[in-house]
Formats: C-alpha cells, structure tokens, sequence
C-alpha cells in the first residue's frame, strides 16, 4: 500500500487542461543554484585551495566553511523535496526560452533534469509499461504517424530525445542550433498546455520526438543498448580500480584539510 501504481500519477492529475505559465519561478531559480554540480565542484575546489594554502588565514576559512555549511544546507532543503516536482524540468526550458545568459548551462540543465525526473517516476518495470501503453495511445494523434510497431518504452524516448540533441550540437551551426532549441520551447508548451499536468506533456513531447524518426531509424532506436557507468567499469577491471583510487584519494584529501584546520591547527 506504501507505493502506488505510476499509472495513478497521471490520473490523479487536474481533469482540465493545464496553464503552461510557470507558477513558482523565483523559488525556481533559489533551486537552480543550489542544486547545481558545477557550483559544487567550484565550491569544493575553493574550499581545497583555502585548506591547503591560506589555511593560517583564519577569517578567510571561517568564512569558506560558513559559506559552505549554508550553500550545502539549501542543497539538502532543495534535494528534499523542490527538486523533484513536475514543474521544475519546465521551468528549465522556459530559461532556454526566454534566451537567457548561459542559455548552454540552461539547456544542459533542463536535458538532465528532466530525464533524471521521468526515470525517477517511471523506471520500475510497472512504470515502463505504462509508459509503453501512452506512448502507444499517442500514436496518430498530434501528428505522430500511427503504426503497430512496437511501442516504445522510457528508455527509448530518452534515447530519441538525446539523439535528437546530437543531432541539433553536431550537425547544425551554431546559429541554427539555437534557433532550433529555442523553437523546442513552445512546442513542449503546448504539450503541457494540452495535459492535465506535467507528466503527460513531458511523456507525449517525448513521443513526438521519437516517432519524428523515420520508421527505420526507430528500430535501431529501441535495439540499441546503452552502456552505463556501472557497465563501462565492470568491462575495464583495471579502470575502474584506478578510478575508484582516485575518488578515494579526492575526498580523502579534502577531509585531511577540513580535520586539519578544525583539531590540529598547528601542523
């Protein structure tokens, strides 16, 4: 009784017809730059630098640590709970949208965080099913040509929407490929203007991507095997010792320094 069916996320969705306007977007962007890697590896390296080399500057490290101790406490109220609602994957794309600064870390952000967001919901084999059975009844509907083939799961429209965005980084300039992106935006509006709540916008937008391919190319779509991480390092034993060594070696340094300062200030 603890978990429900996935099927019951779409169902228990509003019965009209969703306003696409992001409703929450400063808390949105509080979010976004605390749930961000490339702050938290900048964050860890200036905390590095500090610990190794101006570690005597005791200001200047009871402030790194108090910055640190803050951002990481947002992370952990942004990771508990905003981080995973619908609306967040979509207030992404309007950023890419609306043509902001480092519209490149925006778009980057919204790819992962919006497959990182229907895999957390959907990954179960219930939910790859049901995924299966919409991406079916999607199909003829909105321009998506009918066919009986095999419907595709999760996996598969990752896999489309990923090539699609090879396909726009590595065969179109730059001017286009933005023009292109940019165009994305409202089109995945009107996906989720046409639901009844986010997921289903994001699962039909994904299936109008998918079957944009030609009948061909989707087959080698869903007979295509991703390797993963996990795969890669268990194919290379030698490999993956190393860089688990490395991983090791990183955080163990960082905690040597944070001890260092913190117990044994004089060494």
């Amino acid at each position: 009784m603890a978990q429900i069916d996935d099927g019951l996320k779409l169902l228990s969705c509003a019965v009209d017809t969703m306003d696409p306007r992001v409703k929450h977007p400063i808390e949105w962007r509080i979010v976004s730059f605390f749930w961000d890697a490339r702050i938290m590896s900048l964050l860890l390296l200036i905390d590095f630098i500090i610990g190794y080399f101006a570690w005597r500057i005791w200001q200047l490290v009871v402030a790194a640590v108090l910055f640190s101790l803050a951002y990481f406490l947002g992370a952990w109220a942004a990771a508990s709970g905003p981080i995973s609602d619908p609306e967040y994957p979509w207030y992404l794309a309007t950023k890419v949208g609306e043509g902001a600064y480092w519209r490149s870390h925006w778009h980057d952000k919204f790819r992962y965080r919006l497959s990182r967001f229907l895999r957390t919901n959907f990954t179960s084999g219930r939910g790859n099913l049901f995924v299966r059975i919409q991406a079916f009844r999607a199909s003829g509907s909105d321009g998506t040509p009918a066919s009986d083939e095999d419907p595709p799961g999760l996996p598969d429209l990752l896999r489309a929407f990923q090539l699609r965005h090879y396909e726009m980084r590595y065969l179109l300039n730059d001017e286009d490929r933005w023009n292109r992106i940019v165009a994305e935006v409202p089109i995945l509006g009107k996906q989720i203007q046409d639901s009844t709540c986010h997921e289903a916008g994001y699962l039909r937008y994904l299936t109008g991507v998918y079957f944009s391919f030609p009948k061909k190319e989707r087959k080698l779509i869903r007979e295509h095997e991703d390797v993963t991480v996990w795969d890669w390092l268990e194919r290379y034993p030698t490999i993956s010792w190393l860089v688990r060594m490395v991983v090791v070696l990183i955080i163990g340094l960082i905690l040597f320094q944070q001890l260092r300062i913190v117990w044994f200030p004089g060494l």
